[in-house]
């Protein structure tokens, strides 16, 4: 008859060993599959020419100096950065005589910065209306674009709502309208802020979606 010690040992090894059986038994974890994309996250054909083209349609009495410079500025800055999916962006800048639309459209514009009262049908329109006056960094930068601007109210909204088109392109590979509208949606919804085109461009490029906030 074995020892009381003996005996704990044996009930021991027993309990266990019980342990071990149950931790290995039953069917592996089947791995999770990856989701498919849906239709909202996945970008639209690409409809565009490889080169992103902004216009800008002001009235020059109603902040439109302010609106030029805050686009002209940021389409500077992301030039020097590279530009968007490999090509330079272009920017047009137009009235509002009735034929601007019309105009923009003849250059093959892809998206519209309207100032107040300005309607353009025909293409994708992002509206400027001008409220923030620039910190004096920014303004600083405005005034080397155009130093006959006065008031710069006005040209942070433009100078940012440029930089989200061409992230938008970025987001989309592509300049039609319908992959803007995409990305456009995509750029304000993402996991990682950024707040510069060369911050969000890189984030992007390492397989981040980006949250592009306004910095100024």
């Amino acid at each position: 008859m074995p020892s009381k010690p003996m005996i704990r040992v044996i009930v021991v090894a027993a309990a266990v060993a019980a342990l071990l059986s149950a931790c290995t038994s039953g069917p592996a974890p089947t791995p999770s599959a990856t989701p498919t994309p849906t239709p909202s996250q996945t970008a639209p054909a690409a409809s565009g020419d490889g080169v992103l083209r902004i216009g800008t349609q002001t009235d020059a009495a109603a902040g439109g100096g302010a609106i030029v410079a805050g686009a002209e500025l940021a389409v500077r800055e992301i030039n020097l950065a590279g530009g968007v999916n490999g090509a330079q962006v272009v920017l047009f800048h137009r009235g509002v005589a009735e034929t601007a639309t019309a105009d923009l459209v003849a250059k093959g514009a892809d998206v519209i910065l309207a100032g107040p009262g300005v309607a353009a049908a025909d293409l994708l329109l992002i509206s400027v209306e001008p409220s923030e006056t620039p910190d004096d960094e920014l303004a600083a930068r405005l005034a080397q674009i155009d130093p006959g601007v006065s008031d710069f109210t006005g040209a942070v909204e433009s100078y940012h709502q440029t930089v989200r088109a061409a992230l938008a392109a970025v987001v989309a590979g592509d300049d039609g309208a319908e992959s803007l509208r995409f990305g456009l949606d995509a750029v304000s919804a993402g996991s990682t802020e950024c707040s510069s085109f060369g911050e969000c461009s890189a984030a992007l490029a390492d397989g981040f979606s980006v949250t592009y906030t306004l910095a100024h």
